[in-house]
């Protein structure tokens, strides 16, 4: 995995238990339920369940995970539109 992917990656941290659900899997959740504006008792039942969701979302939210991967969608958005 590249640094800069790395430094985007929301690792399982050291000693845990083995994750149940993939990355993608909540990022795509989250996805959902940000670009619906789904509330989140009413998240389907496709993506993991909405506590699981959640608890990602508030972790990522205060790690600053949310943050890092935004600003580097803009930084692409921006790169390949030349701006």
């Amino acid at each position: 995995m590249s640094g800069a992917r790395r430094a985007l990656d929301p690792s399982a941290k050291r000693g845990g238990r083995k994750r149940s659900v993939e990355p993608r899997e909540i990022v795509n959740g989250l996805m959902y339920v940000l670009s619906t504006g789904c509330q989140w008792r009413y998240v389907p039942k496709d993506p993991p369940p909405k506590s699981t969701l959640f608890g990602y979302f508030d972790l990522w939210n205060w790690d600053g995970t949310l943050d890092r991967i935004h600003s580097r969608a803009l930084r692409e958005v921006s790169r390949r539109h030349g701006s």
